[in-house]
């Protein structure tokens, strides 16, 4: 049985100035019981698949959180690939600073070695940060000691599809962003501000978000698709701030208009915009392996918060349905609003095949699992084609309509408890 330190809301009953009655509050009752019944039914379903911890935020206040035995609200904990949506708001801050002309500028004008590739020329900031830009994203070949300077491997990476056609994830663009954050902040003597350091004057200070650690590589740059290491508290901080689109108090500290490009999907995939998953219609989803999820809804005030060793699987959807639920929040239909009949597997199909030729190949398919997915694609492909039927991918249904990690990290999270706390962590 699991232990749960409990941080919870105090809900009070008072009589107003206007009148209200003891009858008022005691109405009012039910329902916040209701409301804490939902939310620990939430904490618990994380709980089960290795929550560490759990917390909701409404319009800027933290109303519910559970931790793990042994854990508390000062524990620290990485958050993958949910590292990766600071680079979004980074890339909307250098348009509004005049560092880009726009996020349709071509990565070229900065990372100048690309200007003669006939593919590498044409993409675009934009493209880069939604994962369309064509470039193979190194899932899987970027992690660990192996390189000194990930952003140079990154940058001579090669590309696998025109620049806009297809999704793949990986963290190969957000090291080639690190390089052209890196050269556009350089100045004429050759010194300037890393990209971590840009972010942290730029939004993360102001927010007053405390980092715990951010992860480099051996030449010392900032790992941008997966270095961050925060309490579940100060995520939320950076979550608030992007449902107030951009606004802390009385700064705006990047244009609304500017921040909303992160949530505008593409074709290639509808469920992405530029470096936030958009899970559901309303809601944006920070994401990283092991089950690390931070999502906002932005319509009702509402930031969550979850912290794991493990992905929920299937119950993912049932743990954002309880919290919704418990705020009285019309829940739409998981996926996106081009899914015309809901969660059907045909429709789904149909729209990856974005070829028509009634087959789906490894690029194809949504949230592509790079090497591990292959391996599970080679044991399908019946006919050996190297593409896969309707019928041949009838067993993974659910893997591929049930949110899923966005894996292939190139770190994952590791154990940081205070019997074993990590070596090099610090606060940056």
């Amino acid at each position: 049985m699991r232990t749960w330190l409990v941080v919870g809301t105090l809900f009070a009953v008072s009589v107003d100035a206007g009148g209200a009655s003891a009858q008022d509050g005691l109405e009012r009752e039910p329902a916040a019981a209701r409301r804490e019944q939902l939310l620990e039914q939430a904490a618990a379903l994380s709980a089960e698949h290795g929550g560490l911890a759990f917390l909701v935020q409404s319009h800027g206040q933290v109303v519910f959180e559970r931790y793990a035995p042994r854990r508390d609200a000062d524990d620290a904990w990485f958050l993958a690939s949910g590292t990766k949506s600071f680079c979004g708001v980074a890339a909307v801050c250098l348009v509004e600073d005049g560092h880009l002309t726009s996020l349709d500028e071509a990565v070229a004008e900065t990372i100048t070695e690309w200007k003669d590739d006939p593919h590498k020329s044409r993409i675009t900031v934009r493209q880069l940060l939604s994962l369309v830009s064509g470039i193979d994203t190194a899932a899987g070949s970027l992690d660990g000691p192996k390189f000194d300077d990930k952003y140079a491997v990154a940058l001579t990476q090669p590309t696998f599809a025109e620049p806009g056609a297809k999704f793949r994830y990986g963290p190969a663009p957000f090291y080639v962003f690190g390089e052209l954050l890196r050269r556009k902040l350089r100045g004429a003597d050759g010194q300037g501000e890393d990209p971590l350091q840009y972010m942290r004057r730029r939004f993360l200070d102001p927010i007053g978000m405390r980092i715990v650690d951010w992860r480099h590589d051996r030449a010392g740059h900032p790992q941008l698709p997966s270095g961050a290491k925060l309490t579940a508290r100060e995520w939320a901080k950076f979550g608030q701030f992007v449902l107030d689109r951009g606004r802390v108090g009385e700064r705006q500290l990047v244009a609304s208009q500017l921040l909303d490009e992160c949530f505008v999907p593409t074709p290639a995939n509808r469920r992405y915009g530029m470096t936030f998953w958009l899970p559901r219609a309303g809601v944006v989803q920070a994401a990283g392996a092991g089950g690390q999820r931070m999502l906002i809804v932005r319509e009702h005030g509402l930031v969550i918060v979850r912290q794991a060793t493990a992905n929920l699987g299937r119950d993912e959807e049932r743990m954002l349905d309880l919290v919704l639920e418990a705020f009285d929040v019309e829940r739409p239909n998981f996926g996106d609003p081009t899914l015309e009949r809901g969660n059907d597997v045909g429709s789904l199909f149909d729209r990856s095949d974005t070829d028509g030729d009634g087959k789906l190949t490894v690029d194809e398919l949504p949230q592509s699992r790079g090497p591990r997915m292959r391996r599970v694609l080679e044991r399908l492909d019946r006919d050996g084609d190297g593409a896969w039927s309707r019928e041949e991918l009838a067993p993974l249904r659910d893997v591929l309509l049930v949110p899923q990690d966005p894996v292939e990290d190139d770190e994952s999270p590791r154990d940081d408890s205070k019997d074993a706390p990590a070596s090099g962590s610090r606060e940056v």
